[in-house]
């Protein structure tokens, strides 16, 4: 029997990640000394990739079922935040407050 719990709190975890970097991309754009559009270009072209590999990964999960590719593109979305926040903390001259 499918459930479509795993699949609404997946969804809702990984678009609750990508509203927390939308709400600190300016301030961090910002402070890499880049321009401001760079920021809404980075949100466009993330949407615009999830929007077009949305098939892929539907046929996908079609072909290998629902779990394992659940859990690849939560695997591959955790994985690329984590690059994205080891770049960010490389690229600051200094860290933020936060990690102080």
């Amino acid at each position: 029997m499918f459930s479509v719990t795993p699949l609404a709190v997946s969804v809702a975890l990984c678009m609750s990640a990508m509203m927390g970097f939308n709400a600190v991309a300016g301030p961090l754009i910002r402070a890499l000394g880049l321009a401001d559009w760079h920021a809404g270009a980075v949100v466009s072209v993330a949407g615009l990739l999830w929007m077009l590999s949305a098939r892929a990964w539907g046929g996908a999960s079609d072909r290998l079922g629902r779990k394992p590719v659940l859990l690849a593109g939560v695997g591959g979305f955790a994985g690329g935040y984590m690059l994205l926040a080891l770049f960010v903390l490389m690229a600051l001259p200094s860290p933020p407050p936060v990690l102080l």
